[in-house]
């Protein structure tokens, strides 16, 4: 039963890359139009999030163990939130205003969306 259920994960997997790649080829390329500077140590930032109605970038920065909350329409680091331990990952819920953050150290930090506590 394992395998079966791995093949089909394959098939559909090989399926979705196929649909995928045609859809690309019909779009237009990408274009850098900014870039936006964090703070700390360059390095491999992890996962991100986007709060699409509050244009906001939530970014996973590993390298610094921060939260980076970044304002999409002035392009600016507006909040770095401290000891996030091996910050591994950010995900957004709209309709909570909640920021989750996973970490190496196994945990899930919660922050609200207003003041990011």
């Amino acid at each position: 039963m394992r395998s079966i259920s791995i093949a089909s994960l394959l098939v559909a997997s090989g399926i979705l890359s196929i649909i995928g790649g045609l859809r690309a080829a019909d779009a237009e390329p990408l274009v850098l139009k900014s870039t936006i500077r964090s703070k700390g140590v360059a390095g491999k930032l992890d996962h991100l999030a986007v709060d699409v109605k509050g244009e906001r970038l939530f970014l996973a920065n590993k390298p610094n163990n921060t939260l980076d909350i970044i304002d999409l329409k002035s392009g600016k680091l507006v909040k770095q939130i401290a000891e996030q331990g091996k910050v591994s990952g950010v995900a957004y819920a709209a309709d909570l205003d909640r920021i989750y953050v996973g970490n190496g150290a196994g945990t899930c930090n919660c922050f609200e969306g207003k003041e990011y506590k």
